[in-house]
This record gives structure tokens, sequence and C-alpha cells, in this order.
């Protein structure tokens, strides 16, 4: 086997030499990792945790101290590696890594949460049109050379063929939005910090794709303290942090009561009644900047235009809101509930349940909604063929996607249904608590209240308070409370 072409002056290695190299350098540096694990065992517990070096600098590392706070005596090691573990490489103990699904022998590994991606900008530089981002000169790298392109495919939105920026590594092109040269296209966790802070933003959102991000390790490495990490990054991983507080009473001194009074009618909090209603006439622009808190929001009630869009339905804005819009005014509690069928036989998929969630997410995001409870009712979703827990899945599936990009928080409420059987809506209850864990924060009882007593489904209340759920009850709508 060849190894090295003779050229003019030096030798150039071969396609079979520069893998050999490869593998000769992966191998050295295994064993130098190995080394130095092993001489830090001698003094002190450790453990090597693995990421793309672009996670580990813009989302890892400044979430580190409380990594360390967890794991108190453990020394962290981290270490930047873009490739898969071997189950034969003893030098790392846990990698994140990103991308589809996969089975390893000798490996286990959880999911952590879903891979996003999407065009970021400096918000001095954000267009009045959001799609007219891919319009400005983009930022991309030497390796790999295809995401643009991948991103355009995934997402729908078309680029033009001019030339892209390119940096050794994507770390330098999102420094290079922030600094005002284009746009990047980002990963979510490299660039949730920027968003939650103000420093960029993301005019078309980060579209959701087909992998997700892993947390892996050696199975006979299992231990205590790897689930210890696993569960640390299961409850810190894609969320962003919180929204500083926009009420502005907050940023004056507690001394200045006329300041403070003046900011909290701005918002139009602690006003007498008579105040409040008229404060109501005033644009709904004022009101923009203020936090908001939506505590009852039905998912199956709520197809956003934008959903029917990504879902290819043809409708005509007038269309739409003459079928999935209720009427103005309707004649009773059962005539309004009629009006969500279309909107029930449109959710019948995975995917548009994830879509529509994800979608109604974005608009709570735009009106300035930093936590809602969404409710919806699962065994009316079943008639595409799914099971109760894919319908879960799915919704779940759409609150990850549409919260990845945004300082917003969402809990879920399952709603049991009064024509339903008692056994019918005690399957809710055990379908919530399955899925506490999963951001399910109670249950709920709806539908047709005049047509159906609630006393035969007090049962599903002593069940969900038995198991430790929170309740509420739709009551007192159309009948008695």
């Amino acid at each position: 086997m060849e190894l090295f072409i003779r050229g003019h002056r030096k030798l150039i290695l071969t396609e079979d030499a520069a893998r050999l190299s490869s593998t000769l350098s992966d191998s050295f540096q295994a064993i130098v990792r190995a080394a130095e694990n092993l001489k830090r065992t001698t003094r002190r517990s450790s453990i090597n945790i693995a990421a793309p070096g672009t996670f580990l600098i813009r989302w890892l590392l400044p979430r580190l101290p409380a990594l360390e706070a967890r794991i108190k005596g453990t020394e962290i090691n981290l270490v930047s590696w873009y490739k898969d573990l071997s189950a034969s490489d003893r030098s790392i103990d846990i990698h994140i890594v990103v991308g589809k699904d996969y089975e390893n022998p000798g490996l286990s590994r959880e999911r952590l949460g879903p891979e996003t991606f999407g065009p970021v900008v400096r918000r001095q530089d954000m267009p009045d049109d959001p799609a007219a981002v891919v319009l400005m000169r983009r930022l991309g790298t030497t390796w790999p050379t295809a995401m643009w392109r991948n991103w355009s495919a995934e997402s729908g939105h078309a680029i033009p063929d001019n030339d892209v920026l390119r940096f050794e590594r994507l770390l330098f092109a999102f420094e290079a939005a922030e600094a005002g040269m284009g746009v990047a296209l980002a990963p979510g966790p490299s660039v949730w910090d920027a968003l939650a802070a103000g420093r960029l933003r993301a005019p078309l959102g980060l579209h959701a794709r087909d992998g997700s991000w892993f947390m892996v390790w050696r199975t006979d490495q299992s231990t205590g303290l790897h689930m210890s990490i696993l569960r640390w990054f299961q409850k810190r991983s894609f969320k962003l942090p919180r929204r500083p507080h926009r009420n502005p009473s907050k940023f004056f001194s507690t001394d200045d009561t006329a300041s403070r009074l003046n900011a909290k009618r701005q918002c139009n909090t602690f006003l007498p009644i008579e105040e409040r209603r008229l404060t109501m006439l005033r644009p709904v622009s004022q009101y923009q900047s203020c936090s908001k808190v939506e505590l009852h929001l039905h998912i199956d009630y709520s197809v956003t235009w934008s959903t029917l869009q990504r879902l290819g339905t043809r409708l005509t804005r007038d269309e739409y809101f003459a079928q999935f819009v209720a009427p103005e005014s309707c004649t009773s509690l059962k005539h309004y509930l009629d009006a969500i069928a279309p909107s029930c036989a449109l959710l019948q998929t995975a995917d548009a349940l994830r879509i529509a969630t994800a979608e109604l997410i974005a608009e709570l995001d735009q009106d300035g909604v930093i936590y809602a409870e969404l409710r919806f009712a699962p065994h009316t979703h079943l008639n595409g063929g799914l099971s109760l827990d894919e319908v879960m899945e799915a919704v779940v599936a759409g609150v990850a996607e549409g919260t990845s990009a945004r300082a917003i928080e969402i809990g879920l409420i399952l709603c049991a249904l009064r024509d339903y059987t008692a056994r019918q809506n005690l399957a809710i209850v055990d379908l919530a608590h399955r899925w506490t864990d999963r951001g399910v924060v109670g249950v709920d009882i709806a539908g047709d209240e005049a047509g159906h007593n609630l006393s035969p489904n007090y049962v599903v209340f002593e069940r969900a308070h038995a198991l430790g759920l929170k309740t509420t009850a739709h009551a007192g709508e159309a009948a008695g409370a």
C-alpha cells in the first residue's frame, strides 16, 4: 500500500495514508486522555464529558457551576469531540451527541431533547419582513458546507444563490452574526442564551429536525453518578433562561411611589375595577410589553391559520374563519362545542398535533405569554389510528418545538369528557400520571354540561387525587356548578 506521493520538494499523503493517519491520531489521543484520566483518578474522582465544541462553549460552560454543585467532589473534564463514542474507548465517560436515534452495542443512550436549527441575526439587524432574513449575507462554515441547503430543503424557505461567507468554526459564524456581519445558521442550544438575552433574534424560528440530542455512555459504566448527570441534563436541557421581568415597576426605587404607580398603570394591574374597564379601551400595543400568563386554552379549539398553512390545507382566510372559528353568538354551550368539529377532524395525525401545538405556542410567545397551561382531550384524537400515548408523544414534541427558541414555559392538562364513560375517563387519569415527568400538570373534565351530569365521574377525581394529580373542572357554564 502506497502511503506517499512524491511532489515538488514535498511528500503528499495518499488517501489510504490520510485514513491511516486519522485513525492513528484518534488512537494516540485516546491513549493520552486515558493516561491523563488515570493520573487524575489517583488523586481524586473525575469524569470526562465530551461534546461538540460549540455546545460546550455556548451552552455547557455557562451552566458548569450548576453541574459541579450537583455532583460535588467530582472533577469535570470537558473534551471537544465530534466523533461517535466507541464502547472500547475508556477515555470518555459521557458523550453528548446530536443526530438520529441509533443502537450501538455496549452503549446506553437517553434522549435529552429535539434537534433544532435556524437562521439567527443581531437584534438591530432584524428585517421588517422576517422572510427577508435569507436575503442578508449568509454566514457558514468550511465544513459542513451544506447546512444552508439542508435547512432550506427541510424548512421550505428558498435561499438565493449568492456566496456564503465561511468560517473555520461554527462558533465564529455566531460571533460574526452578533457583530452584525450577517445571518448565521445555528443549532438551538448554541444560541438559546443569546436569544434569551436579546443579542440575537430568530426571525423564522428554529426548525425541528428528525434528530435529537442524546447523552451516551458505556453500558458497563452505568453508575449513580451517570444517572445524576443524566437527570441534570434532562431537567436543564433545551430550556431557555427566564425572560427578564417586563413590568417596568420592577426597575424603580421602592421610594418612588408615583413612578411605580405609573408603571403599573401601563400594564393595567392593581387598578380599581372602574379604571381597569376604561383602560381596556387603550390600543392593544400598550399591553404588548407586559408579561402574561394563560391558564385556560384548548389546543383542539385553537387551530391557527399558520397551522393550516403548514399542513398544506388550501383554505382562504374567509373559509378559515367560517370553518375553524366559532360564531360570535352561540345559542348554547353545545352549539359552541359543535363548532370545533373541523378542528378535531384535522388533528388526527401525529404531525397535525405536533404542528398545531407548536404554532399555538409561537402565537402565545408573540403575545408576551411567559407561562401557559394548554389542555386537550386525548380521546378525541384517536380516529386516525393513534393510541393515547402516541397522541401524548405528538403533543409533547409540539411543546418541545414551540418552546425550543422561546422563553415560554408550558404545562399540559388532559381533559376527560362528560359524555364518555367513567372507564374511558379513568384511562385519561392514568395517562396523565404516566406523563407527569413530560409536562403534564393536571387533569380536567369538560364537555356538554347540561346534557351530562358530573356525578358518574366523581371516581375520576378520586383517582386523580389518590395519584397526587391536580384537577380542574368545567362547571357552571351551562348548568349548576
